[in-house]
């Protein structure tokens, strides 16, 4: 048999699963890098999925090293957690996709930027997703 209340020294839990509220996508076919998120600065910010694809030319003169990169800010420290590297003189089109076990907490009021390296002649593109949640924190 089961009560209709609950006993005082009970309490009633239910468990939450966080949902992917925040999905961006970002591209580049210049030098330069780009945004792809600017993480709140009054909610914590979850990165659950990325995808980094990069794509080039034979003509493409980018040097060999890396190409593309997923940049994040955790604790402080801006790492890259996806990369791609060059290869010269080779048309090439490379994607990485992680999925996280574990979701990476990023610092707030930080950049989740594409990086990529300067290239003179040829063509070149850097597309990047990422997909996350917020949180907020509950005082009691």
């Amino acid at each position: 048999m089961f009560s209709d209340e609950l006993s005082p020294n009970v309490v009633a839990v239910v468990p939450v699963t966080p949902i992917t509220n925040i999905i961006r996508t970002a591209s580049t076919n210049t030098t330069a890098g780009g945004t792809i998120f600017t993480t709140p600065d009054d909610k914590d910010f979850y990165l659950t999925d990325v995808m980094l694809s990069a794509s080039k030319n034979a003509a493409c003169d980018v040097v060999i090293g890396t190409y593309a990169a997923l940049q994040i800010t955790v604790n402080g420290l801006t790492v890259q957690i996806s990369r791609i590297t060059s290869l010269t003189a080779t048309d090439q089109n490379d994607t990485v996709v992680l999925n996280f076990t574990f979701p990476i907490k990023i610092d707030r009021d930080t950049i989740i930027s594409i990086a990529s390296s300067s290239y003179t002649a040829g063509l070149s593109s850097r597309n990047a997703t990422i997909y996350g949640y917020t949180e907020e924190t509950i005082s009691t």
